[in-house]
């Protein structure tokens, strides 16, 4: 509704039921239905998609849905996800709990801030936050022509989402992960460092976004030239064989050796010092009670 990428279509793909909705019990618990999100990645690209947007957070992960974002990537699609609610909700560690999808490797996962561009007390805060967003209070289009006023790391990852758009349609033929990285390099309110768990690399900037996409896109992602290393081929070039010794040091080499040797003489004279003591011990106690 902000209109981040005016340009932008949009394809609703539906994935999952509301609490309230009928069927939402079997939705949950029903095998059928177990693998909806994979598909509806599969699908979205399929029709086109350059930027996938996923406001979902789930504690596991399918095979199936791990494959699919495999799909999306390799395709040239950007995967942006919510990094979840439930950073009230502390595990064991300094983190809050893991999401699927956005802790997927090449996933953007998305922090919530609140009105001070902090971390909103809700948004989860671990190692896989990439960026952050504004999540608290924002409008947005609801159903039966409403508007409504919401909150959580999904208004964030539409913002977020938007931007990417934003991103692809100056710069169409942009990898995920540059585009990822011109999210992350453009960000701004950065945390102390650089990086933390809460914000990720900072908030979203869109402005500077772009000016991170312009800078990327006038590079070539793959190395070239003699001495750039075949992605195809094993980095020695080959199966390595016995490892050639260049210098040996004769001295060294017996130092080492007489050290060890002596340590080992050390030891023995100390196992038949203890063997001895021992033994004298056993024979005075014996000497006692006779």
């Amino acid at each position: 509704m902000i209109g981040v990428a005016p340009d932008a279509d949009v394809l609703s793909v539906r994935v999952i039921l509301e609490d309230e909705e009928p069927g939402f019990r079997e939705f949950n618990s029903a095998e059928r239905f177990e693998n909806v999100v994979a598909r509806g990645i599969r699908y979205a690209v399929d029709e086109g998609a350059d930027v996938i947007n996923m406001s979902i957070s789930k504690e596991l992960a399918t095979r199936e849905e791990r494959a699919a974002i495999r799909y999306a990537i390799s395709k040239g699609v950007v995967l942006v996800a919510a990094a979840g609610n439930d950073g009230d909700r502390q595990v064991e560690g300094d983190f809050a709990p893991y999401s699927y999808p956005a802790a997927f490797p090449g996933v953007v996962s998305v922090g919530a801030t609140d009105r001070r561009l902090r971390r909103a007390s809700f948004s989860n805060w671990n190692s896989s936050v990439l960026v952050a967003a504004p999540g608290v209070d924002i409008m947005g289009a609801g159903p039966g022509d409403e508007y409504w006023v919401g909150r959580g790391t999904s208004q964030a990852t539409a913002l977020v989402s938007g931007v990417a758009a934003l991103v692809k349609a100056r710069h169409p033929d942009l990898s995920p992960p540059l585009v990822a990285r011109a999210l992350a390099a453009g960000a701004t309110d950065r945390p102390p460092g650089g990086y933390d768990t809460a914000t990720g690399f900072g908030v979203v900037n869109a402005a500077r976004a772009l000016t991170e996409a312009s800078r990327l896109a006038g590079h070539e992602e793959t190395a070239t030239g003699a001495q750039a290393q075949d992605p195809s081929r094993p980095v020695a070039g080959g199966t390595p064989g016995p490892v050639q010794v260049v210098v040996r040091d004769e001295r060294r080499v017996t130092v080492y050796a007489a050290i060890a040797a002596g340590a080992a003489v050390g030891a023995l004279a100390a196992l038949s010092v203890i063997f001895i003591l021992v033994r004298r011990v056993r024979r005075a106690h014996i000497s006692q009670e006779a």
